[in-house]
């Protein structure tokens, strides 16, 4: 019985949760670095710095 009670119960949260998150809405990350102009990254130009993970989500998404 408390078995199948726990069940019913996990069942029933996971169904009120929903969805993670709503379809169709951006994801957005934002990157704060104290010292870093945007003529650090190799995205905008950078040839001394080797920025290659930052690259690529740039080279995946939008950049401001």
């Amino acid at each position: 019985m408390g078995l199948a009670l726990c069940g019913l119960l996990a069942a029933v949260d996971v169904a009120w949760a929903g969805p993670s998150r709503p379809a169709g809405k951006p994801n957005i990350l934002f990157i704060l670095a104290d010292d870093l102009g945007y003529g650090d990254l190799g995205c905008y130009g950078q040839k001394l710095i080797h920025t290659p993970r930052l690259d690529r989500l740039a080279a995946e998404g939008l950049r401001f």
